[in-house]
């Protein structure tokens, strides 16, 4: 999940090519535009809330799960595994 806009549409889903210092290149494999390059680079995360200020680099993505609730209302899971 991005935690900036990098005009991707919702729902499009990216494989991840090559890890890089400063970048993550990706390829869509879902969307308006599959196959298509997509560069997501390190941002400036400059925290308001704190006393201090101060600036630090990240990617702007956040790991997220997806579960259809639909098919899974009465069941109780106790374990969980992530294929990463």
């Amino acid at each position: 999940m991005f935690l900036r806009n990098f005009s991707l549409c919702s729902e499009t889903r990216l494989l991840i090519k090559e890890l890089k210092n400063n970048i993550i290149l990706a390829t869509t494999i879902t969307g308006p535009a599959p196959d298509q390059l997509a560069h997501i680079p390190r941002n400036p995360m400059i925290p308001t809330d704190l006393p201090i200020p101060f600036k630090r680099l990240q990617f702007p993505v956040k790991t997220s799960y997806v579960l259809t609730i639909s098919k899974f209302q009465s069941r109780t899971f106790s374990l969980e595994g992530i294929d990463l």
